[in-house]
């Protein structure tokens, strides 16, 4: 009797981690040099590659409900179409950087026996990219990135201050987070700029590094997290101004907003959120053939006096 509630604990253990382990597999955990177009898109890139296109088969059982598909992709500049069964799950983020993607699978996408994964260009553009380590998850994109949470504040001598936080994984990646951009937080993969120096995001379990920075003039600080699955983990950094410019403005002469000129993909809260966090005192709007004010905007967020 005295050993009941210890085996029981130790029983309980085994059967998450074994719950864990099935709601995720690895179907590929090699990263594939592509190439699109007869020519390598820049000299670094190795002549030998694995192709125009990625086309991997593996086993599974029909889903009922829908699951998740999770991959590694880098230098990724034309468009690459993500295919699953002949049915389109979407494109590879156009980003150069390092980073993971989750993509929605739809019910009755899979079926029992062989299924085909497929990734190809959908032009001819010269494009070398790299894309693989993957990963099939039971659960949905929500469901993994609302597994467990992270709460960080950031401040420079003391107090709080709009800046940019990344999150990389333990291969160097831009990890997806669970949060939404809003009038405080602009948020993309891997990446956050919080106008008051505070953010809470949902992340997948894992081992992570987090940086905090504010542009050229200020130092950047860095912490590694342990993100256990369903832990709230909290993170205090310090940042500093390594760089005195009394006298001097900081500028971005050339800036632009998805919301007026459709050019990038920030929108113009966004816009404002990226140049406090970036410490730029001076933006000068240059949205195509359009009048531009982002004086309302940056008072809604409260990074004006910034």
């Amino acid at each position: 009797m005295v050993f009941r509630q210890p085996v029981i604990l130790a029983l309980a253990l085994c059967l998450l981690a074994g719950e864990t382990t099935s709601r995720r597999r690895l179907l590929d955990g090699t990263l594939h040099h592509l190439r699109s177009g007869s020519e390598k898109e820049w000299s670094e890139f190795p002549e030998s590659h694995a192709g125009n296109h990625l086309a991997l088969n593996f086993i599974a059982e029909a889903n009922r409900k829908e699951q998740t598909l999770r991959l590694r992709q880098r230098d990724v500049k034309e468009n690459w179409g993500v295919f699953l069964n002949d049915r389109k799950l979407g494109s590879l983020f156009q980003d150069q950087n390092d980073l993971i993607s989750y993509w929605p699978v739809a019910p009755e996408t899979l079926v029992s026996g062989n299924n085909t994964l497929r990734i190809t260009p959908s032009g001819t553009g010269a494009d070398d990219i790299m894309v693989g380590d993957i990963w099939l998850d039971e659960r949905t994109r929500h469901q993994i990135l609302t597994e467990s949470s992270v709460t960080v504040q950031v401040r420079a001598v003391g107090r709080p201050v709009p800046c940019r936080l990344t999150i990389v994984d333990a291969n160097g990646s831009l990890a997806p987070l669970g949060a939404e951009s809003d009038r405080h937080l602009a948020v993309s993969t891997g990446m956050i700029y919080t106008g008051d120096g505070t953010a809470k995001f949902g992340i997948a379990a894992g081992e992570y590094t987090l940086y905090a920075g504010r542009g050229f003039e200020y130092s950047v600080a860095q912490t590694h997290l342990s993100v256990e699955r369903g832990a709230s983990v909290k993170a205090r950094l310090q940042i500093r101004r390594e760089v005195p410019a009394p006298g001097y403005v900081s500028c971005d002469t050339h800036t632009h907003t998805f919301t007026y000129s459709r050019h990038g993909d920030a929108s113009v809260m966004d816009r404002v959120l990226t140049i406090a966090g970036e410490g730029i005192e001076l933006a000068i709007a240059t949205d195509h053939n359009i009048l531009t004010d982002y004086d309302p905007v940056a008072r809604r967020a409260g990074v004006r006096r910034y």
